[in-house]
């Protein structure tokens, strides 16, 4: 579904508070003060009843590129989306499933429009599959396993979802850039070689792609990592603070990835 936003003007905007962000101090707060509502027309519809967040993670960046999304969403619309997350620190992929069913059951008025889902996943599967030395092939498929179990799970159940719903998709962040040594994620990342740890990332998240292209109608991929390429952890302009988390620039690029994905829908 197409909005009426002023997409030059969205981008422009975002571009200053991102760089805002990064130079001043207590960026943080800025960011998350000063995503103002008044970036975006207002379409004046109803079009998004509810947006269900899945994940591996539940913390401060999580919330951030979700607020994001929930104050596009309602400058567009006269009754607010409802935001349920169902994210957890630590989940494993097939938690996804969990996490839909209870979503869905949280939100608190029946559902009859649109609902959005937000998922960001494989981390877990992609560090365990690495840690227990399993093959690639094996990863990767794990990875379309579960992201097909979760849309063919959504999808069988029309009344559930009588205006449909759409997943938007994040691809897995390699902190290690593809070209960074292993060894700088000690404790988070095993170093069971760079070749085979870089190959791991990149089927996964091929595996997310292609995944996605299978269901069009239902998924739309975020590709954080396309776009995340060369600000890994060593390089000259990182947007990580660690293995494991972004900094303020990071964060700021990952609510303007997911910003833009759902102002094209």
């Amino acid at each position: 579904m197409k909005t009426s936003l002023d997409k030059k003007r969205i981008v422009k905007s975002l571009g200053i508070l991102a760089i805002g962000a990064v130079l001043t101090t207590g960026g943080l707060f800025l960011w998350q003060n000063q995503f103002d509502i008044s970036l975006f027309s207002s379409a004046a519809t109803n079009n998004i009843q509810a947006m269900i967040v899945l994940g591996e993670r539940q913390d401060a960046q999580l919330s951030i590129h979700v607020s994001a999304v929930e104050k596009l969403i309602n400058s567009q619309q006269t009754l607010p989306v409802e935001t349920v997350n169902r994210a957890e620190e630590g989940a494993i992929i097939s938690s996804l499933r969990d996490q839909a069913v209870l979503g869905y059951n949280d939100v608190t008025k029946p559902i009859t429009n649109h609902v959005y889902f937000l998922v960001s996943f494989g981390k877990n599967i992609t560090v365990n599959g690495i840690t227990d030395k399993d093959s690639i092939s094996e990863i990767s498929s794990k990875t379309t396993k579960e992201v097909t179990t979760l849309i063919d799970l959504l999808s069988a159940r029309p009344g559930v979802f009588p205006k449909g719903f759409t997943v938007f998709l994040a691809t897995l962040l390699d902190p290690l850039d593809g070209i960074s040594d292993v060894t700088s994620c000690k404790g988070a990342i095993p170093n069971n070689g760079k070749e085979y740890v870089n190959g791991v990332f990149e089927a996964v998240n091929n595996s997310i792609k292609t995944t996605g292209s299978i269901y069009p109608q239902y998924i739309k991929v975020v590709d954080v990592a396309k776009a995340f390429s060369g600000h890994g952890l060593t390089s000259t302009t990182p947007w990580f603070s660690d293995c494991l988390t972004l900094n303020v620039a990071g964060q700021a690029e990952m609510a303007r990835l997911f910003v833009a994905a759902v102002e094209k829908e």
